[in-house]
């Protein structure tokens, strides 16, 4: 009798191919997971999470694995970071609303907005000044590659911080993630953040706290985003941010 094992979540990101070859829907991009459950392997779910906040975890487990995601942490075990207003220290989730005025723009075949980088230096640097968590546990996610090095760029200061894509992610985690959405423009276009894959990425990286700064008016256009903003707004999750955070003013 032949036995076949595989562990895998089909829930999040396929693997990255860059040989063209290699790519489709029957070649490398799908992994041995989820061809084995496409043929009708049994699978079982392992149904309990030991990395994040149970906050942090609650709209995922709704959202991408029909609420059978079980904490095997307390709220005690993973105590909201010191340095960030929260706007609810017992859910330690954020979300920074920008002003509409905060457009992102083209770099090249990229995008960047240079309002909400500043924002991510902001919180950033008041989260290690009180040594609650180190460089090596703040890690920032971006979707773009225009965006990512305008971050990087401006944390050049606070060494080990890691900064990476959404993709580049996968796998890791840290004390607090700080997301910069980027988009925010008046058509509404978000790209491919509307990917549910890519956003179970984001938003299950964190262990203690997990910060999103984006456009509600754009986000929102995307049905996938506005589930989330409904979910944070309704557990008053959110804060609006303005022009004025850009001189070390606080989000409101």
């Amino acid at each position: 009798m032949h036995y076949s094992v595989s562990s895998g979540d089909d829930q999040q990101l396929p693997p990255m191919v860059l040989c063209e070859l290699a790519k489709g829907p029957n070649l490398l991009t799908v992994s041995m997971f989820s061809r084995l459950r496409t043929v009708g392997l049994p699978v079982r779910m392992l149904n309990v999470q030991y990395r994040m906040h149970p906050s942090i975890a609650f709209f995922p487990s709704s959202h991408f694995y029909d609420g059978r995601l079980n904490n095997g942490v307390s709220d005690e075990d993973r105590k909201a970071p010191m340095g960030f207003n929260w706007p609810n220290k017992n859910k330690p989730v954020a979300f920074l609303k920008t002003p509409d005025s905060a457009q992102e723009s083209s770099k090249a075949s990229s995008k960047n907005n240079d309002f909400e980088a500043r924002q991510v230096y902001e919180v950033v640097r008041d989260l290690l000044k009180l040594g609650d968590v180190n460089n090596e546990g703040v890690g920032v996610i971006t979707p773009y590659r225009a965006q990512l090095k305008l971050i990087a760029d401006k944390l050049k200061e606070f060494e080990n911080v890691s900064v990476r894509t959404v993709d580049g992610f996968q796998g890791q985690e840290r004390d607090v993630i700080v997301f910069s959405a980027v988009r925010c423009n008046e058509h509404g276009f978000v790209g491919f953040l509307d990917d549910e894959k890519r956003m179970n990425v984001l938003l299950t990286r964190a262990r203690r706290g997990m910060i999103v700064i984006g456009n509600k008016t754009t986000l929102g256009k995307c049905d996938l985003w506005n589930k989330w903003i409904a979910w944070v707004e309704e557990n008053k999750l959110a804060r609006d941010c303005t022009q004025d955070n850009v001189a070390g003013k606080k989000c409101k």
